[in-house]
Parts: C-alpha cells; structure tokens; sequence
C-alpha cells in the first residue's frame, strides 16, 4: 500500500495487480506511469529523454522552433495552469535552456 498526502508522491517497487485511488474533499490529480523499465541507457536533458545526445539535441531544437514544436508536441491552446485570466507570457511555453557544451552523458539503467 502507498499513501500520498497534497503535493506528494506514491509509488511502488514492482508489480501491482489493484490500486484503489481515493481524492480528497478538495479532489486530486493523478498521473500514473507504468511499464517495464528501458533496457537500454538513456540520456536526458531538462524535459528531453533521447537514445543518444543528436535525439536529445533534436527535440531541444524542435522546442524551440514553433512550428516543429506544433508538429512534435501539439499544442494546448489557452492553458494557463491557474485560475483566473491569463496573460500571453503565462499561455507560452517555458523556453528550454541552452544545451550545455560538454557532451551529454547517459543515465545508467543498472
């Protein structure tokens, strides 16, 4: 069993047959991510999980270029994320940082 109060994370190590979510007065959120984990090492990069650093360095560019971030990404048009009436810099995506020099190393899957 796992128990996850506001703003918390539950999860669980291995295979689980049943869950039972439950919301509170205020309602919840849930995001659920499941499956067998990569076999192979992947690298990542702020919001960007690629195979090697030219997928990671392609989604990047992709992000950054309106028009391919449509395409890859589609678009969520007048979220804002909060309450009330938005302004255009709270609609816009979150730009990405710049690619760091150095080569990108991967996370190990061990």
């Amino acid at each position: 069993a796992a128990t996850a109060g506001p703003a918390a994370l539950a999860y669980s190590h291995g295979p689980v047959a049943e869950a039972t979510i439950t919301a509170g007065d205020d309602g919840a959120t849930l995001v659920l991510l499941a499956g067998d984990p990569y076999g192979e090492d992947l690298l990542m990069f702020w919001n960007f999980v690629g195979e090697d650093e030219s997928a990671v360095r392609t989604a990047r560019e992709d992000w950054e270029d309106a028009d391919a971030r449509a395409r890859r990404f589609g678009v969520v048009e007048g979220y804002p994320g909060f309450e009330g009436e938005p302004t255009r810099a709270q609609i816009d995506r979150i730009p990405s940082p710049p690619m760091p020099s150095v080569k990108l190393r991967p996370r190990r899957n061990k």
